[in-house]
């Protein structure tokens, strides 16, 4: 409804690093995410456009949660087992999943 898409989101994101830039200081996204209750497209997309985009300006980033619905795990708080989906729209990738 508010039209956030990629573009949009580059570009508040571009703000704060031409910011960062001015004042010769680090930025850190501490918190970014998404509720696994969402469309799950939708969450993937929105994790790996504001990961991107903080990568693009030289932002540090911290996706909030680990076993909660803003997390990593599959199906928290049932499993450790993390999301391969979300890791790639992350930008990671575990090659060995705890069982």
């Amino acid at each position: 409804r508010s039209h956030w898409d990629a573009n949009k989101v580059a570009a508040r994101i571009g703000q704060v690093g031409a910011w960062a830039t001015r004042n010769h200081v680090d930025v850190i996204a501490g918190e970014f995410g998404a509720s696994r209750e969402l469309n799950r497209d939708s969450r993937i997309a929105w994790l790996a456009t504001v990961r991107e985009a903080c990568e693009q300006q030289g932002l540090g980033w911290a996706l909030w949660g680990y076993d909660d619905s803003m997390g990593f795990a599959a199906r928290p708080p049932a499993t450790s087992r993390l999301d391969p989906v979300v890791l790639e729209a992350l930008g990671l990738s575990e090659s060995r999943q705890r069982k």
